[in-house]
């Protein structure tokens, strides 16, 4: 709908006052200004039909044989290598990325860490009634010629009066 509008006024502005089309039509005045000074053979490169990938797919088919486990970064740091000796264009990252997607070369995701089974809710579980915990860390460190460090932490347990 916005690119019809910008169309017509784009037809409309031939010796008309640029503002006032804009303003009657409810378009940006820096879009027709952009779309009036292109050639009249310009093509929207982002429109472009899908690039062939069958070629991409065999080379990188060919250099994760040897590597299976390298994830899309390290495949186009592989690629990139290859291609910059036999002076070849490079391939964009995320190309490579889409790529192996499609294709289910990429690595399997793995948790960072392993959740513990072991959950802290902030409430201290305690043996009995009417106890009074504390606990306490202290650390000595000398950087000079010689290195030393001195830890001491302890906890303590009391009754209340």
């Amino acid at each position: 709908m916005v690119e019809q509008k910008i169309d017509c006024a784009h037809h409309c502005c031939r010796g008309r006052p640029l503002k006032t089309i804009c303003e009657v039509l409810g378009v940006s005045r820096s879009n027709l200004a952009v779309k009036s000074k292109r050639p009249a053979d310009w093509v929207d490169r982002r429109k472009m039909p899908v690039l062939d990938d069958t070629a991409l797919v065999a080379e990188l088919h060919e250099l994760l044989g040897d590597a299976p486990t390298y994830g899309y970064r390290g495949a186009w740091a592989l690629l990139r290598r290859s291609r910059d000796m036999l002076a070849q264009p490079r391939v964009n990252a995320k190309r490579v990325y889409r790529v192996m997607r499609r294709h289910g070369l990429l690595l399997e995701h793995r948790p960072r860490h392993a959740s513990s089974t072991r959950r802290h809710d902030g409430k201290v579980a305690v043996d009995s009634s009417n106890m009074r915990w504390c606990s306490d860390g202290f650390e000595f460190r000398c950087d000079a010629v010689s290195h030393c460090v001195s830890s001491s932490h302890s906890t303590v347990a009391t009754a209340k009066p």
